[in-house]
């Protein structure tokens, strides 16, 4: 989510690793990824090169250091002075790191990760990624640097920005946003390792402002504390946390037993703005009638001063919930693809407007990559898991987001 989200070497052994040291018998060829400790004894066994990294990360210490082997090749260890990068799960090699000046390391991190959609780098420790492969969306405008809107820590999910007064002067601020969010064609599964079953999916769309700076992400979370297959308000504001509103569902899906999968069924009509005292969000559940209305206040002055600057997100996104790392698996099995954000649409902020109908007759321009006036900046982090399309059909544009920490995604 936009403000959310949550060790070490004496020289390791093995034919095909990057250094020298005594010979390791290889594993059998079925695939798995060993972790080794420093006195070449098998650990743990997985079935991607993340679960691996961070078992080994997990592990290690400063007088047993860990390392990874697939076949015949050391993927990693555990040390300070080198990164590790991956296209998919497909080992590309190693960067030098000065562990005492980082910044030449991170820099090429960036720049390989930026040339590479699907590419991922991890650190030495293997409890974070330093640099994430993404696939940005066409006629982005608003970018203010290489890692601007990238949370490494939260898994992968698609950000969509509107434009920002602070960058662009000309451009007059958000304070509403709707569409249709359409899940008939959703697809969610949880992560299959009990050990790593803690994620959180979170559909929403936040309102910003700066100076002062405040912002509160406005939707859903399904996971972590929820009932399966559901869908629950959520506002996670900055400087307080998440604030949940009721444990009602707005939606919840319909399980398969059988392929141990849950299949969405409704469309919602999602309302969110903001007054010069709180963040609003009405939601009409349009397949069962159901209709929700909430708010939370502002903490501080920021809304006061800057509800009209605001600038807007929508977003969906998986995120790992998990203890001792930053790093996540990117095979851990979940899925969340197919979620429509339908005729999304912003309009300017109204001052006195108290509840969405205050809307109904605004001007309300598109906000998609086509509306130069609105459209800021998009993305999908981890394109190796994330990807989006921006497409038309019978009922309008749309913004389709699909995450997936499979294999064949």
């Amino acid at each position: 989510m936009a403000t959310t989200m949550a060790f070490y070497c004496a020289a390791c052994g093995g034919a095909g690793g990057e250094s020298g040291g005594p010979a390791v018998t290889p594993p059998a060829a079925d695939g798995k990824y060993i972790v080794y400790d420093a006195s070449d004894s098998v650990k743990y066994e997985a079935d991607n090169p993340f679960s691996a990294i961070i078992q080994a990360g997990k592990m290690s210490t400063r007088s047993n250091r860990h390392y990874v082997k697939h076949g015949e090749q050391r993927i990693f260890k555990h040390t300070s002075d080198k990164y590790y990068k991956f296209l998919g799960s497909e080992y590309a090699g190693a960067i030098e790191v000065d562990a005492k000046n980082t910044a030449k390391a991170d820099a090429e991190a960036d720049a390989w990760a930026g040339k590479n959609p699907t590419g991922y780098v991890v650190n030495g420790t293997g409890n974070k990624y330093i640099a994430l492969g993404r696939k940005v969306m066409p006629d982005s405008q608003t970018v203010t640097g290489a890692t601007f809107g990238m949370e490494l820590f939260s898994g992968s999910y698609m950000y969509a920005y509107t434009k920002r007064n602070d960058a662009d002067p000309s451009f007059d601020g958000v304070g509403y946003i709707e569409c249709t969010l359409d899940f008939t064609g959703v697809t969610f599964k949880y992560p299959k390792s009990d050990t790593e079953k803690d994620w959180n999916a979170y559909i929403f769309t936040n309102f910003f402002t700066t100076s002062p700076w405040g912002s509160c992400d406005i939707g859903f979370i399904n996971g972590t504390g929820s009932v399966p297959g559901s869908w629950t308000p959520i506002f996670n504001l900055a400087g307080r946390g998440m604030v949940a509103p009721s444990l009602e569902p707005v939606t919840v899906m319909r399980y398969d037993e059988a392929t141990d999968t849950y299949y969405g069924t409704d469309r919602l009509r999602f309302r969110t703005y903001v007054t010069r005292k709180a963040y609003c969000m009405e939601i009409e559940n349009l397949t069962t009638g159901k209709q929700f209305t909430f708010s939370v206040d502002c903490v501080d002055n920021a809304l006061e001063k800057k509800a009209d600057k605001a600038f807007g997100l929508l977003a969906a996104s998986y995120c790992p919930v998990l203890s001792q790392t930053e790093m996540w698996n990117a095979r851990s099995g979940a899925v969340f693809t197919g979620l429509k954000f339908r005729n999304p649409t912003t309009a300017q902020f109204i001052e006195g407007a108290t509840c969405a109908d205050d809307y109904a007759a605004a001007e309300k321009t598109a906000f998609l990559p086509s509306e130069p006036s609105v459209f800021g900046y998009g993305f999908a982090q981890g394109a190796d898991n994330s990807s989006y399309t921006i497409g038309t059909d019978e009922e309008g544009t749309y913004i389709e987001t699909d995450i997936s920490y499979t294999e064949e995604f």
